[in-house]
């Protein structure tokens, strides 16, 4: 059976009241300006949802330091070790992703937060928009976790490594320069500096993180879907590097996209606005990211001269953590946390 579309046009009304209703977070008054503006915000999170972060990327980071002494077993399809960062994937409902074990429910309680966030932010700029308050919730999976079917929207966890090479710490960035392909991208980091955002203007400007503050930036579908009014921001991330980040980096990132089944047709309803010719007409998400793919390199590409992941025994990071003695031991023999004790333990460190 042909899986039917759906359109930005039409919302079943139902659902989305329900949707609208369990939503709690609001983004401030200046948000959407700034992001049509600048491409990105600085957004204030409450308190708890702050700590819930500071302690998952301290998880998150001691389950990467494991897995660069032991790799996981079967070779856990989200976990990738590039040159400058290691990479871990959560997608609720991607079973061929493999278990993060503890982290896997952990996982979750972020999304729901962060995919929260995100709706909040994309309400706000419908408002600014002069649409709808749901205007974008068509095209967006009808929640954050749905373990029946694979989710468009995931969760990296990142570990930025410092340059081991002095002509590295001048030379290319942690992370190079790109554009994500999907609505908005959440980041949260333990260390504020290091993120850099593409000015119209062509220079880079830093995007501090201070405890408290995450960042949200625009995607290439947002641009399309908001035919051009908004722009995606292009970003990367220095570690090491003259104006970057001094030491080891991790962030938590929530990159909310659009099922592929979508299409993204508001013009008529943005045409109040000038839009220029090329994004009038209707387009399908899938055959968006086709072409994203065709014309974007991938900053997450694990080159075809890297050694693969399972002959990788040594560990590469440079964490410089002081977490408990027996909780790093048994996480270093396990490949993974135990228990939350063990990962309190590291986010105490």
């Amino acid at each position: 059976m042909k899986t039917r579309k759906r359109t930005l046009s039409e919302a079943n009304s139902s659902s989305v009241t329900a949707r609208v209703a369990t939503r709690n977070f609001v983004c401030s008054a200046e948000a959407p300006l700034l992001l049509r503006k600048h491409g990105y915000i600085q957004e204030l999170i409450p308190n708890s949802t702050t700590d819930t972060l500071r302690i998952v990327v301290k998880a998150f980071q001691a389950q990467l330091e494991a897995w660069s002494q032991q790799p996981p077993q079967h070779r856990y399809a989200g976990f990738k070790q590039l040159a400058k960062k290691q990479r871990v994937e959560f997608r609720a409902g991607d079973s061929t992703l493999g278990q993060l074990g503890l982290l896997q429910s952990i996982a979750v309680t972020v999304v729901q937060a962060l995919d929260d966030i995100a709706r909040g932010v994309l309400e706000g700029l419908a408002k600014a928009l002069q649409l709808p308050a749901d205007a974008f919730l068509p095209v967006l999976d009808q929640t954050a976790v749905d373990t029946s079917k694979q989710s468009a929207s995931s969760l990296e966890a990142i570990h930025y490594m410092l340059p081991e090479r002095a002509d590295e710490k001048l030379g290319a960035p942690a992370c190079e320069a790109h554009e994500d392909k999907g609505l908005l991208t959440l980041i949260y980091s333990d260390i504020q500096q290091g993120l850099q955002v593409q000015k119209p203007c062509g220079t880079w400007t830093h995007v501090l993180l201070p405890q408290g503050l995450i960042a949200v930036l625009t995607g290439h579908t947002l641009e399309r879907a908001t035919c051009g009014l908004v722009k995606a921001a292009k970003h990367r991330v220095l570690v090491g590097a003259p104006g970057g980040c001094p030491t080891p980096r991790n962030a938590l990132v929530y990159k909310l996209r659009a099922p592929e089944t979508a299409v993204l047709n508001m013009y008529n309803s943005l045409s109040r606005h000038v839009i220029i010719p090329r994004y009038r007409t209707p387009i399908g998400v899938s055959e968006l990211m086709h072409h994203f793919n065709a014309t974007h390199t991938s900053v997450n590409a694990t080159p075809s001269s890297e050694e693969p992941l399972a002959a990788r025994h040594t560990n590469t990071l440079e964490t410089g953590s002081t977490a408990p003695l027996a909780a790093r031991e048994a996480t270093a023999k396990t490949g993974r946390l135990r228990s939350f004790s063990d990962m309190y333990a590291y986010a105490r460190a």
